[in-house]
């Protein structure tokens, strides 16, 4: 098990910032349609965490790409993003990162056996 670089506990679930990035941005533009730059400020978000930092040799469940940092420090940062422009959504926020099923879980569901065995 690799460490996160921000925070330095144990990465469990190894998802990618860019993943993380594009479902924060997908859940942005459902409150927010008309402001697509918005997805900009997530991506200076991902920028900042992976800036510096070494990849690890860990690979995304999602795409197979370098984790650096742990779900959790990003979406700490996110949510400390919200707070300053967007606090009335932390709540449905947490609701829909921070109470998720386990990616391995969700992987289980959705991929056949086969390409399961490839990620673990």
């Amino acid at each position: 098990m690799q460490e996160c670089n921000a925070c330095r506990e144990n990465i469990t679930t190894p998802v990618c910032p860019h993943c993380l990035e594009q479902e924060v941005i997908a859940w942005l533009q459902d409150y927010f349609p008309n402001k697509p730059e918005l997805r900009f400020n997530i991506m200076d978000i991902t920028d900042d965490l992976v800036t510096g930092s070494y990849p690890i040799s860990s690979n995304c469940l999602l795409c197979k790409g370098a984790v650096s940092v742990c779900r959790d420090c990003f979406v700490e940062e996110v949510i400390n993003w919200l707070k300053k422009h967007y606090s009335s959504l932390i709540p449905n926020f947490l609701q829909v990162f921070a109470s998720r099923m386990p990616v391995e879980e969700v992987v289980v569901q959705v991929l056949p056996i086969r390409e399961i065995e490839t990620i673990t």
